[in-house]
C-alpha cells in the first residue's frame, strides 16, 4: 500500500512547476491589497496626550504612538487613577516591565465628532475604560497569576469627546512574559477606513498562511520524489511551523478559524516556533554543506 502511494506521489513530479502558480497568484493579491489599503499617518503623544484635531479621517488611518502616563503595580479605575495621581507622581513610558499596571491617555478631539479606535490586544489581559465608563475586557487582569486570565482579541470602539477630550484608561496584567507589552499603537479613523485597514490586514495574514502551506506541500512532494534529500522535508516542516505561528500572531486568524484554541496553546505555538525554526534552519544548512559538488 505504501509503495503504491509513493508511486502515485512520484507521478506528481512533472506537475511540481505548476504548484508555484498559486503561490505567485497569492503574492500578487497580497501586493494589491497592501497598495489599496488606506494610507497611514503617525502622531506622537506629548506625555500621554494626543491631538487628533485637524486630521483627514476620511482618507487616512492615524497611528497613535509614543509614551503613556501610567501607574505601575496598580489596577485602577479612572476615578482611582485620578485620585492616586493627585497625591503621587505618575510615570511616563511604554509600560513594559511590570506584572500589572494601569495607564491613561488623553485625546483632544473636535466637539460633536465621533472617532473610531481599533487595535489588537497584546498577549495578556486587558480591561478598557473610555470616558470613565467600563468598555470591555480581553481576558481578566489580576494581581497574581491565579487571578490573571490572559487572552487576545481585537478591540474596536467609537467614542465622542467630552469637553473636547477622550480619555482611555487601560488595566493590564502579565504574569507569563518576561516583559509586558506597551499600552500603545491605537489606530484611529472612521468606521469605514478602519474596517478597510483591518480587512486588508486579515487578507495579508490569510495570504501569508496560504503561501506557507503551498510551500510546505511543494517541498513535501519534492521530498517524496527525491527521497534522499531530507532538506526538502525539513523545509516543509519549517513552512508548516511558520504557518502555525502566523495563525496565532499578527492578524491572529486562528482566533476566527479555530475559536476554541485557547490562549495557552496560542502562546505555546508562538514561542515554540522560534527555537524549532532555528533547529530546522541549522539542519537544512548542515545537509546542504554535506552535499558534494
Amino acid at each position: 500500500m505504501l509503495k503504491i502511494l509513493l508511486g502515485k506521489i512520484k507521478k506528481l513530479k512533472r506537475f511540481i512547476p505548476y504548484l508555484s502558480i498559486p503561490l505567485i497568484i497569492l503574492v500578487a493579491i497580497a501586493l494589491i491589497s497592501i497598495a489599496n489599503r488606506p494610507p497611514l499617518q503617525i502622531t506622537e503623544s506629548n506625555y500621554g496626550e494626543f491631538d487628533l484635531r485637524g486630521y483627514d479621517f476620511e482618507n487616512y488611518v492615524i497611528l497613535m504612538s509614543g509614551v503613556v502616563e501610567y501607574i505601575p503595580n496598580q489596577l485602577l479605575t479612572p476615578d482611582e487613577f485620578e485620585a492616586w495621581a493627585s497625591e503621587n507622581e505618575t510615570s511616563f513610558g511604554w509600560v513594559g516591565r511590570y506584572s500589572f499596571s494601569t495607564s491613561r491617555i488623553r485625546i483632544y478631539a473636535e466637539d460633536g465628532k465621533w472617532y473610531t479606535f481599533s487595535r489588537y490586544s497584546v498577549d495578556y489581559s486587558h480591561r478598557i475604560f473610555v470616558n470613565d465608563a467600563r468598555l470591555l475586557e480581553i481576558g481578566a487582569p489580576g494581581e497574581t497569576p491565579e487571578t490573571d486570565i490572559p487572552d487576545t482579541g481585537r478591540i474596536t470602539f467609537t467614542a465622542q469627546g467630552v469637553d473636547g477630550a477622550i480619555e482611555i484608561v487601560q488595566q493590564s496584567s502579565n504574569h507569563v512574559h518576561r516583559n509586558g507589552g506597551a499600552h500603545l499603537w491605537w489606530f484611529a479613523g472612521t468606521g469605514t477606513t478602519l474596517s478597510d485597514w483591518a480587512r486588508a490586514e486579515q487578507y495579508q495574514t490569510a495570504i501569508i498562511l496560504g503561501s506557507f502551506m503551498i510551500l510546505a506541500l511543494l517541498f513535501l512532494v519534492l521530498f517524496f520524489t527525491h527521497r534522499r534529500n531530507y532538506a526538502n522535508l525539513f523545509f516543509a516542516v519549517f513552512c508548516f511551523v511558520w504557518f502555525m505561528r502566523m495563525g496565532v500572531v499578527g492578524g491572529r486568524l486562528f482566533t476566527v478559524i479555530i475559536p476554541w484554541l485557547d490562549w495557552v496553546w496560542k502562546f505555546r505555538i508562538e514561542y515554540i516556533a522560534i527555537p524549532l525554526s532555528a533547529i530546522l534552519t541549522l539542519a537544512i544548512a548542515d545537509i546542504r554543506c554535506k552535499v558534494p559538488d
